[in-house]
């Protein structure tokens, strides 16, 4: 029964509300929710407001406009919580995003500060992100026999890792700090979850990633080859998961 579910938010006030469904009081309940949600909503904790709002239609299904009144709350704080100057770089990714799946998206990112030289990303790996350039500098690089090949620098307003990411291979080239960067990061696993409620996301982003893909481009001009292993062209739907170097799953997949 709901009022038997897991703490969500480790209030007291939640505690209370779970009291007041324990004794029937249901409508005094849905209000203390309404309360909590407003409060863990305006301090960010977005995932916990998300679950009360769940709770609340568990435990009053019909409470239509409270319900509609928690969804409002939730949004308005999150557009409210979107840092300026993100908003200033990714204007372009803005404009091509409706307004709803840019929020849901930034509150996916995880926001992250690279020192000088510090490695963000290196050749072979597995890692399923996109990578946000919000300032600072980015250079790519490749190994070639004992010295690093640079292919180019990147800066903020691109985008990093568009192959990786959507075509489910592996980082074929290395990345690293030029300077302090601010980078955010989006997962596989992130826009997955995006997907079930704003499914045009992907997409867009493919769309929006493309133009920062050059590397093949790059190492068709110079006749290189990163690759070891021989490609085979296949039709339809596949679904590809990752192994580690001893032949077992990593649990990354892409369709």
């Amino acid at each position: 029964s709901p009022e038997e579910k897991i703490a969500i938010t480790g209030l007291p006030e939640e505690q209370t509300a779970r009291s007041l469904l324990s004794q029937g009081k249901r409508d005094a309940a849905r209000r203390m929710i309404l309360d909590l949600i407003v409060r863990t909503a305006r301090i960010r904790r977005f995932d916990q407001a998300e679950k009360l709002r769940e709770w609340m239609i568990e435990v009053d299904p019909m409470a239509l406009s409270d319900i509609i009144r928690a969804a409002e709350i939730i949004d308005e704080e999150k557009k409210a919580s979107i840092d300026k100057s993100h908003l200033d770089v990714w204007a372009n990714l803005y404009q091509l995003l409706t307004p709803d799946e840019f929020t849901n998206l930034y509150h996916l990112l995880e926001h992250r500060r690279y020192e000088n030289e510090e490695t963000i990303v290196t050749q072979g790996a597995l890692q399923a992100s996109l990578f946000f350039i919000n300032s600072g500098k980015v250079k790519l690089f490749y190994r070639d026999g004992g010295r690093d090949v640079l292919i180019k620098n990147l800066g903020s307003g691109e985008v990093l890792g568009a192959g990786v990411f959507f075509d489910a291979s592996v980082w074929t080239v290395s990345a690293s700090s030029l300077g302090h960067s601010e980078i955010s990061l989006l997962s596989l696993k992130d826009l997955h979850r995006l997907q079930d409620d704003y499914p045009a996301v992907e997409s867009k982003l493919n769309d929006f990633c493309r133009k920062f893909e050059l590397i093949d481009a790059f190492f068709k001009q110079t006749g290189r080859d990163r690759r070891r292993h021989q490609r085979f062209k296949v039709s339809g739907r596949i679904t590809v998961i990752f192994l580690d170097n001893h032949g077992i799953t990593t649990g990354i997949r892409a369709r």
